[in-house]
């Protein structure tokens, strides 16, 4: 069943008028149809888990997101931005301790560390081989 927007009054489903105030059901229903979408409920602002473990793993997806939602959903933009940010600064440390470890393990094997290897007697076996 359907009911008249005007008064509530019950209506049959295809009554062009209502029968207790007389508006006409067609107009009223046409008129609802042509209102652009004021009340429908945006999106939540919160942020997806999944998304943000994304943006750890892959920054450059933060990165996009950030962009593309920050004006829409502000909320979930900072957040996935948040997460490309940590991740980028945690690999920029790794980085950077890994050649300090590697500077610091070179200069303490220092030039005797290749002494064992004859670099001679290893070509001279391997010389039938590469012919």
């Amino acid at each position: 069943m359907s009911y008249c927007p005007n008064c509530g009054t019950e209506t049959e489903p295809n009554a062009v008028f209502c029968a207790q105030c007389g508006t006409n059901l067609r107009q009223q229903y046409q008129s609802y149809q042509n209102q652009p979408y004021q009340n429908q409920p945006s999106k939540p602002d919160v942020p997806s888990t999944g998304l943000k473990v994304l943006c750890f793993f892959f920054p450059i997806v933060g990165l996009i997101l950030f962009c593309v939602m920050q004006k829409d959903q502000p909320i979930c933009a900072k957040a996935y931005g948040k997460m490309a940010l940590i991740s980028f600064i945690i690999s920029m440390v790794l980085s950077i301790l890994y050649v300090i470890i590697f500077v610091v393990f070179a200069a303490t094997a220092g030039p005797y560390m290749y002494d064992s290897f004859d670099v001679y007697s290893y070509a001279m076996n391997c010389l039938p081989f590469c012919a």
